[in-house]
């Protein structure tokens, strides 16, 4: 599954603003967001899979204010963002089980409140 989010308002939702979902199994997920914010949920950009891939890249957007994690990677996700502001979540950014998140270096990663977290290294060049 592919999908491009521009200019979208991920906010106010229960469990995550946007979770990229490999778990159905019927191929990898894989979702672009720009321009864009997730804010005021549990979590703001997750992505993880057990029986395909998910992965998400953000760029020039926004994951603030929500209560656990900012950005959350399980088995099988990666999440690649740059030029974004992560800030005043629980924990900035959260990787578990196999998943990843790499950064373009340009990003604004403050005032998250139990921790900034860290990102898994930088952004492979292309």
């Amino acid at each position: 599954m592919l999908a491009a989010l521009l200019r979208v308002r991920m906010n106010d939702n229960r469990s995550f603003g946007l979770s990229a979902d490999g778990s159905g199994g019927a191929g990898a997920v894989s979702v672009s967001v720009t321009d864009s914010q997730a804010s005021n949920s549990n979590n703001g950009v997750g992505a993880s899979g057990t029986l395909s891939s998910a992965g998400v890249i953000i760029n020039r957007s926004a994951i603030v204010n929500n209560a656990a994690n900012g950005l959350v990677t399980g088995p099988n996700g990666v999440i690649v963002v740059g030029n974004s502001t992560i800030g005043g979540n629980g924990t900035g950014v959260n990787t578990s089980g196999g998943g990843a998140i790499f950064t373009n270096g340009n990003n604004s990663l403050i005032g998250n409140f139990t921790g900034a977290g860290t990102f898994s290294g930088p952004a492979p060049l292309q």
